[in-house]
């Protein structure tokens, strides 16, 4: 069994078929999906093949890369060298894209894609993240996959219910040359209908004579006669929320053969799925009355405990999730996790010593974790800074930093179980804390000051980060922080040149680092603050997630407070700052027609007219006529009456139905009392 081709970037494997009964049917290219990498003459799909009597060829990827074109144009001509005239190209997932991409180029004439991606380029198929992160735009720079790569007959599987896939394959079927066999509710599993080899060889002949029709037909009969349709099918109505059904679903599969084991693995990796699902539509009677209904099964495990006891938190059941974390550690007391659990439960609810002795025991019963003992002294650095012992609290935190840093885990534990709003149930389900993958460093000084501002110490929480500063000048997270907390507490204190100096800091930090505009929108999102102010600042960054939203989400938080005549100056120092965004131009012209100075509205309204920021070539002529009757208005009030007599006529001339520019043309008229017309119209 050669090896065909290796470049170290993919490895060719050959494995001829059997010689018996006329020799090989023809032959399989295969390419491995996303987790399969070299191990010696191993390849995706072997065993399958070489059972059915094909030859076969397999194609395995080094990395996560969707199989470089480079590599594959070398080894292309050994390839097709190698192929018999009946040859077919197979594979699932990323092999499933290279399938489609390069078969022809293999010199194939067939292609069976099992859930394909047409690209991961975020270009390509927006709304599809899965992959965005391997996407390299050096490697990757003409992914998609066209028309003239496919082969003469091309076939994909995948569920038309399942978002990620189906918006690759809705992006595949628009090229056309590709039929489309739906598997629906199997989400990216559909491989799994074809692992028996007797089933995939009448699905690999069918696809050999390029009969569409023969394999869909083989797909619908194949539903109801495998264990694998019933247990994901199961899986899919858990997720959904039918509990009772998946739990049938999944019995008839056991019924079928499949080991009770899986029924546990789903079980436990899909029930939290369902439970966030409920608690984020405000249905806790539903997610508390589904864990009642399945108690018995998850009760068998102790991971399964875990979730009864967080459902039972998040549904507001205090005392009995304390009561199930306990009684898990009783029987496991090595179990961290739910110490972890208990602890940020506790602090969560302002029982800040008892959370506090909580880590302490569990870091004495779990020693193998030294995270608890990590974080058992943080929170009571944290209670002495709350308790008004400032000085105390951060010596602390200055003898705790080397701790945290020799930990590999203690930040991004700390960073997970208490910095969110803890309303769902596993680590993995839960939305990104503050600064998670962003190139942000998680000092002790960062997780205390975003502790306290959760637990409204706002005060507090801009002592320790500017504390924290001064003492890692480098670090830019601290700097970020430490300028959105004094923002926010000039705002709220009535201190706009606390707020505005601490704005132009964090601006200047923002237009260096791109990933702290990022952080500041995660900080908001997740700690779902509601007065005027953060709500104000949240709102405006996810509209516009750039760094001169900074300056607009400023104004409107002091336009909410009813402090307009700051509103239009910030608006206008942002404006200033940032000549180019069209927003922030706008906003400050019609503030500042409305408190002044007039000189000042008309520079704003003509830089959003003059300029076309941000590469706007042309505004729609409503809102461009809108910008022209501002103008005139601001032009008309410092004593232009001409010009602003000849904007307003722009205005119309630019939307010639809008009542709000020919009411404001009539007033021009009447300012310069020039006599109105009956021929007006006509006249312009």
């Amino acid at each position: 069994m050669p090896i065909l081709f290796d470049d170290g970037v993919i490895r060719v494997v050959q494995r001829k078929g059997s010689a018996k009964n006329g020799g090989p049917r023809g032959t399989i290219v295969t390419f491995a999906d996303l987790t399969f990498r070299p191990d010696g003459e191993k390849f995706w799909g072997e065993k399958p093949a070489h059972g059915l009597g094909y030859d076969a060829i397999g194609i395995v990827s080094y990395g996560r890369d969707w199989f470089q074109s480079a590599s594959l144009e070398k080894a292309a001509g050994i390839i097709r060298e190698q192929l018999l005239p009946r040859s077919l190209v197979y594979g699932y997932s990323m092999g499933a894209y290279a399938a489609l991409k390069y078969g022809r180029m293999l010199g194939s004439s067939r292609a069976l894609a099992i859930c394909p991606q047409y690209s991961i380029n975020p270009l390509d198929v927006p709304g599809d993240n899965r992959f965005t992160k391997d996407f390299v735009p050096t490697l990757h720079h003409d992914m998609a996959i066209k028309r003239s790569d496919l082969t003469d007959f091309a076939i994909q599987f995948s569920d038309p219910y399942y978002i990620d896939d189906r918006i690759n394959s809705e992006a595949l079927s628009a090229i056309g040359g590709i039929e489309w066999v739906k598997t629906p509710f199997l989400n990216h599993y559909t491989i799994w209908l074809l692992t028996e080899t007797d089933f995939l060889k009448h699905i690999l002949d069918a696809t050999l004579d390029s009969d569409a029709g023969r394999i869909r037909n083989l797909m619908r009969q194949r539903r109801g006669l495998t264990s694998h349709w019933f247990r994901h099918i199961g899986r899919t109505a858990m997720v959904r929320g039918r509990d009772e059904l998946a739990v049938k679903l999944w019995m008839r599969a056991e019924a079928m053969g499949q080991h009770d084991s899986l029924k546990y693995h789903d079980l436990l990796s899909t029930v939290p799925t369902m439970l966030n699902r409920h608690f984020s539509r405000q249905s806790p009677d539903k997610a508390l009355a589904a864990v009642a209904r399945l108690r018995p099964l998850l009760e068998t495990e102790v991971r399964g405990r875990e979730i009864i006891g967080n459902a039972l938190r998040v549904g507001g059941r205090g005392k009995d999730a304390e009561e199930t974390f306990r009684t898990i550690v009783s029987v496991d007391p090595a179990n961290s996790r739910t110490w972890l659990d208990l602890t940020s439960m506790l602090d969560r609810q302002g029982r800040f010593q008892d959370a506090i002795d909580v880590a302490r025991k569990g870091g004495e019963a779990s020693t193998e974790n030294v995270d608890l003992p990590i974080v058992a002294d943080w929170l009571n650095a944290c209670l002495r800074i709350v308790e008004g012992r400032l000085e105390d609290g951060l010596a602390d935190l200055v003898h705790l930093q080397p701790r945290l840093e020799e930990s590999a885990t203690a930040a991004e534990t700390i960073n997970h179980h208490f910095l969110h709003n803890n309303q769902r149930l596993t680590e993995g389900e839960r939305p990104q804390a503050f600064a998670e993958g962003m190139a942000i460093s998680l000092s002790v000084w960062l997780l205390s000051a975003y502790r306290l501002d959760l637990h409204d110490r706002l005060a507090d929480a801009a002592e320790v980060a500017a504390a924290g500063f001064e003492s890692r000048l480098e670090d830019i997270g601290l700097r970020m922080t430490s300028n959105w907390l004094n923002i926010r507490q000039g705002l709220i204190n009535g201190n706009l040149d606390k707020a505005k100096a601490n704005l132009i800091e964090l601006d200047l930090a923002c237009r260096d680092h791109a990933e702290s505009l990022k952080a500041i929108h995660q900080y908001l999102i997740v700690n779902h603050k509601k007065d005027a102010i953060q709500e104000r600042f949240r709102v405006t960054l996810a509209q516009s997630p750039k760094v001169a939203t900074l300056w607009l989400a400023f104004a409107r938080a002091l336009d909410s407070q009813g402090r307009m005549a700051d509103a239009a100056l910030v608006a206008k120092a942002g404006s200033d700052a940032h000549p180019t965004d069209l927003e922030l131009a706008i906003i400050a012209g019609w503030k500042l027609l409305q408190v002044g100075p007039l000189s000042s509205a008309a520079q704003c309204f003509r830089r959003a007219l003059s300029d076309r920021p941000e590469g706007i070539r042309h505004l729609a002529a409503m809102r461009e006529a809108r910008l022209r009757v501002g103008l005139s208005k601001a032009l008309c009030g410092a004593g232009d009456h001409a010009a602003g007599f000849q904007e307003a006529k722009a205005a119309i001339r630019l939307a010639p139905r809008d009542p709000l520019s020919w009411l404001w043309l009539g007033r021009c008229l009447v300012r310069a009392t020039r006599p109105m017309s009956i021929s007006l119209r006509r006249s312009i």
